[in-house]
């Protein structure tokens, strides 16, 4: 069975990489009717007590707006330790093991649904129970005569990689890595990549989702390959790019992608110099460089949706006196966005007031969550947003 499975991701991929078919993408007029209206909004802390053993800060998580569960990857003691928002306490951790069948090898990638756990790491794809019991282990680079393909299909990207569909078993997953560096037609290259792959988890098949890159997002014609994308609501999944105020929506059952602009009221700073990152020519060190400084620290994204609500989460922009070096260290403008999820009017534009990084958000009903690293090495900390 692993072997069957090894071989369909390392054809899907190969044929990812190679599709030179374009999806066909239109922008149309936001006509919904709106379906939330937000009021106020009250910012507070959430802290949690920790014992000596658990981590202040996890790198790898996963969040269960059901059960208002957390979940953070401790990397010193290789398990998974677990948090209830509700209770505001410390659940359970689930000791992972180191050898054996049930080993599990560290990894970047995490998402609970329904009690099961998904893990992405450089060598596997694994899914456990809510115990620990390994049920699943899909090797994705590990004796494989193709492990490009494997590694760059499933590839452990921080809580922005993957996106499980609970009615149909179904994984939709990021093409993350696109070597851009090694293309000799750089504009072809990307009017053919294809920016999602399909898995079907319960009956071993894989395919090719016909959407690329939007056209706005291709005539900028500087190179850049980052892609944000939020959970899937089981009909549509929600596709965001750096530097581009675009909404992009596929639809699972027809294949369409549709695209619509957002507002960017309150969020001035976020134009970015296109023509001299064109200018910059072929020279993709130069090009890096100036998307390092302008855009890696200052996009549209991640996003985040649920029933009436849609979220997107904005950086703000480094100044071009700032040298690239010290891009990273210089303060940046932090907000969040809260748009009508059926008319996509903007509702909310809250200025956050702290640094952000665009992993440990996450969104349950009418309230968002941004780790944070406590004063106190006690505390495993978030900063709550909650609006009526």
């Amino acid at each position: 069975m692993q072997t069957k499975i090894l071989i369909i991701l390392g054809v899907f991929l190969i044929a990812l990489f190679g599709c030179n078919s374009k999806s066909e993408s239109t922008k149309k007029p936001i006509d919904g009717e709106p379906i939330a209206n937000i009021s106020s909004v009250v910012r507070d802390t959430l802290s949690i007590k920790l014992k000596p053993e658990l981590s202040q800060y996890y790198n790898t998580t996963a969040f269960d707006s059901k059960s208002s569960l957390y979940y953070g990857y401790n990397e010193v003691k290789h398990a998974i330790d677990i948090f209830n928002f509700e209770s505001e306490a410390y659940v359970r951790s689930i000791q992972l093991e180191i050898e054996g069948p049930n080993s599990v090898q560290p990894f970047n990638e995490i998402t609970v649904v329904n009690d099961t756990i998904f893990l992405i790491g450089y060598f596997y794809f694994t899914v456990m129970d809510a115990d620990g019991n390994i049920k699943r282990k899909i090797p994705i680079n590990s004796n494989s005569d193709k492990p490009y393909y494997l590694n760059h299909f499933l590839y452990p990207d921080k809580d922005n990689g993957l996106i499980y569909q609970r009615e149909t078993g179904k994984f939709f997953i990021k093409n993350a890595n696109m070597q851009v560096s090694k293309q000799k037609d750089v504009k072809g290259f990307f009017r053919s990549f294809k920016v999602l792959g399909e898995y079907d988890l319960k009956n071993d098949e894989a395919k090719i989702l016909d959407i690329g890159f939007p056209e706005a997002y291709l005539e900028k014609d500087f190179g850049f390959n980052e892609i944000v994308f939020a959970d899937s609501d089981n009909k549509n999944i929600y596709l965001v790019y750096s530097g581009l105020p675009e909404l992009q929506v596929y639809n699972i059952a027809s294949g369409e992608t549709t695209n619509y602009e957002l507002s960017t009221e309150g969020l001035e700073d976020v134009n970015m110099d296109y023509k001299k990152i064109s200018d910059a020519g072929a020279d993709m060190t130069d090009i890096s460089n100036l998307l390092n400084a302008y855009i890696f620290n200052s996009n549209y994204g991640p996003i985040f949706v649920n029933n009436t609500i849609i979220a997107r989460v904005y950086q703000g922009a480094v100044p071009e006196s700032v040298p690239v070096y010290e891009a990273n260290k210089h303060p940046k403008k932090s907000a969040v966005q809260l748009f009508d999820k059926g008319s996509l009017q903007l509702l909310k534009n809250i200025d956050l007031g702290f640094t952000i990084t665009f992993s440990g958000i996450y969104l349950q009903g009418n309230t968002m969550y941004f780790q944070t690293l406590s004063e106190n090495e006690d505390e495993l900390q978030f900063i709550r947003l909650t609006w009526d």
